[in-house]
């Protein structure tokens, strides 16, 4: 009986001690992917704090970039705004000037016209009540202006161009010359 008792506890032990084995083989090969998972974990870890680390910076940079750009397009928008109001206020005054050039215009042509039927008018009343009387204002006229040119020296007769020179006649003018 002691030598069943001895077999049985033998058999024990191996089983035991292969048993043991086994686990402990299965220990070790899970102790390596403990080390191997807590390493990689570590190195993770310290990849996400490299990340993040980085992402802030990042972050922080192109927070700066966007303020810069922002105040830039506010000062651009701003200069744009200023040139369109410049724009339109140049086209308004332009508009301005334009009519009051217009109204000048038809004023002076007013002026000019009304002073060439009292020219016209004038001439006329004068030829009719003297033919020969309106040559000699006209030769009076032409003298003046060149007497008028000798003692000033600022008006030539090349310059008056609408006044004709007197020709040299000789004796008293006739209706009929």
């Amino acid at each position: 009986e002691l030598l069943e008792f001895t077999q049985k506890l033998t058999d024990k032990n191996v089983n035991l001690q292969s048993e043991f084995s086994t686990i402990q083989v299965r220990s070790n090969a899970l102790e390596e992917e403990h080390t191997r998972l807590v390493t990689g974990l570590a190195k993770a870890e310290t990849k996400i704090s490299e990340l993040e680390m980085e992402l802030n910076t990042r972050t922080s940079t192109l927070e700066a970039e966007v303020g810069q750009l922002k105040s830039e397009l506010v000062s651009k928008v701003d200069e744009a705004a200023t040139a369109v109001q410049q724009s339109v206020d140049a086209k308004n005054e332009v508009e301005v000037l334009r009519r009051q050039h217009a109204a000048r215009v038809r004023e002076l042509t007013k002026e000019l016209n009304a002073e060439k039927r009292k020219a016209a008018e004038t001439q006329e009343v004068d030829r009719e009540a003297s033919p020969g009387l309106a040559q000699l204002s006209r030769t009076s006229s032409n003298n003046s202006l060149s007497s008028l040119n000798r003692n000033d020296g600022q008006i030539s007769e090349s310059s008056s161009p609408g006044l004709l020179k007197p020709s040299p006649r000789p004796g008293p003018v006739s209706p009929s010359q």
